[in-house]
């Protein structure tokens, strides 16, 4: 039975698939020249077993472009394929080639001894958030009240998360392509090996994901939301941009969705350069790009968009058009009212669509 599935954004070129069963087992498909697929360099048009979880137990996968992560039942990390921006996070030694391929599953050793919650991946960055001590795959206990007996799972927008949990103690670490903040760090250099991100520490992560070139994170509680990287198309949330090409390095408060009383962000979903957010109230927002739709809001050129109509006026059946149907970008988190008569339980999206899991009608 399949438990998770995650799989590459990328818009053209090389794509994989990993799916993780529920006993632990992680099987890729798809192309990758870099090993992103945990089998060497190679095509595979069927889903393949990655031979290191039929020991070693998965709980979570994550793809970025060209790139995949591994999370184990004990808090272990691994990586494997491009590395020429440090997207795997072993340091500036590893991978061979140009592309600095890392074809087979690595694991991360700089977050050794350390208990990985959950790992998201952007195009070519990536978050870990980190909670306390391991017990390592090979049963060597480092953290005694720790053991696979105590794991369970929350609600599940919130990852990967074990019974001592502890925000206080949580700690995030970012690595990868950085030229647009997008790791958190207040600097501009790809990083080749993780960091801690020091203003998020023990602040507790209620969902954290990545974009292209953009991180979005909601802090325990939902009131306070936070971004860093690309605001070039508004996918950070934070209103008009102020610059040409507007850099955030630095975690920042997104305003209309922090301290909000009537607004409670339970999840964040990121990709290409766009973000959306889920609230208690079941509503979904969007801000960035709307090249295709991807908002959920008309995007320019739309047949439904009349000739010679004013944006933001009527359809054809009279019904009012949302104020931000066929514009090519939103910058500032807006409802996608078209979702608001549905209970929408999980957003899931991509470079130029998005999907939602409802439950029943409101």
């Amino acid at each position: 039975m399949v438990c998770h599935v995650a799989a590459s954004p990328a818009r053209t070129g090389e794509c994989h698939s990993l799916v993780c069963t529920v006993e632990g087992e992680v099987f890729s498909f798809g192309g990758s020249t870099t090993g992103a697929l945990g089998q060497g360099d190679v095509r595979r048009i069927t889903p393949t077993l990655i031979q290191m979880t039929s020991t070693v137990p998965i709980r979570q996968v994550a793809c970025g472009r060209q790139v995949s992560f591994l999370l184990t039942d004990f808090g272990d990390l691994f990586s494997f394929g491009c590395h020429a921006r440090g997207q795997c996070g072993l340091g500036a030694a590893a991978g061979v080639g140009d592309k600095k391929a890392v074809v087979f599953p690595t694991r991360v050793e700089s977050l050794e001894g350390l208990r990985v919650r959950s790992i998201v991946a952007g195009d070519e960055h990536a978050i870990a958030v980190v909670n306390g001590a391991s017990r390592d795959m090979f049963n060597q206990s480092v953290h005694d009240s720790f053991s696979r007996s105590d794991t369970h799972t929350e609600t599940y927008w919130d990852g990967p998360v074990w019974g001592d949990f502890n925000p206080e103690d949580e700690t995030v670490f970012s690595w990868g392509a950085n030229t647009a903040g997008q790791c958190g760090l207040g600097k501009v250099t790809d990083q080749f090996l993780p960091v801690q991100i020091v203003s998020l520490r023990g602040q507790g992560i209620a969902s954290v994901d990545c974009g292209s070139q953009h991180t979005i994170v909601v802090l325990k509680g939902g009131k306070k939301v936070l971004g860093f990287g690309s605001h070039h198309f508004g996918q950070l949330g934070l209103g008009p941009r102020t610059t040409d090409e507007p850099h955030f390095t630095l975690p920042t408060p997104i305003p209309t969705l922090c301290g909000n009383i009537f607004r409670t962000i339970v999840q964040v979903a990121c990709a290409g350069d766009h973000s959306l957010f889920l609230d208690t109230k079941n509503e979904v927002l969007a801000c960035g790009s709307n090249s295709h739709g991807q908002l959920g809001f008309l995007p320019p050129g739309d047949p439904e968009l009349r000739k010679g109509e004013s944006i933001g006026g009527q359809d054809a059946k009279g019904n009012a058009r949302a104020p931000q149907d066929g514009y090519t970008y939103v910058d500032t988190p807006s409802t996608v009212a078209a979702l608001k008569a549905f209970n929408v339980k999980f957003i899931a999206t991509a470079h130029n669509h998005t999907v939602v899991l409802t439950g029943s009608d409101k």
